[in-house]
């Protein structure tokens, strides 16, 4: 979302589920 690095994409993936729950 606010940041899209190789080194993070389990975190964004993470991250992205976390904010798909909240405004679910």
């Amino acid at each position: 979302m606010y940041y899209s690095e190789p080194s993070c994409s389990f975190d964004h993936k993470i991250v992205t589920y976390l904010l798909s729950t909240f405004y679910a």
